[in-house]
């Protein structure tokens, strides 16, 4: 009976040894267990905050393309008015010119008819015995 006692004993020895053996890996498994949790935790919430520093520049991205496309249309718009005002512009200075050309070809041909004028009279008068100096004096 000791001897069954003995084999009792050092078996109840045996298991209790292993189940705080088991007892010890079970509590560092939950602290590693726990450590994980923490560490995924933080890692969701920082995944969370470049989730939304990423819509956000999306956001910017959109905004920036808009803006991007209205200053083209703008530039566009802006370059065909400027287009359209120089074509016009230099349609009214071809017409001014013209009539800047007409005007001089006219004072030229009046002051041709002048000049036929004065000469026809300098010979009536140069007959009366004046000079040129004196009749133009």
């Amino acid at each position: 009976i000791d001897a069954v006692k003995t084999t009792i004993a050092t078996s109840y020895d045996k298991e209790y040894y292993v189940a705080q053996k088991l007892g010890i890996e079970c509590s560092d498994y939950e602290e590693k267990i726990v450590m994980l949790q923490q560490k995924i935790g933080k890692q969701a919430g920082e995944l969370d905050t470049y989730i939304n520093k990423f819509r956000d520049l999306n956001r910017l991205i959109k905004e920036l393309e808009e803006s991007i496309t209205s200053t083209r249309e703008r530039t566009t718009r802006d370059m065909q008015e400027t287009i359209e005002l120089t074509s016009n512009t230099t349609a009214r200075l071809i017409e001014k010119m013209e009539m800047i050309k007409n005007r001089i070809r006219d004072k030229g041909n009046i002051l041709k008819l002048h000049q036929q004028l004065v000469v026809d009279d300098i010979a009536e008068t140069n007959g009366n015995g004046k000079t040129i100096s004196e009749i133009i004096g």
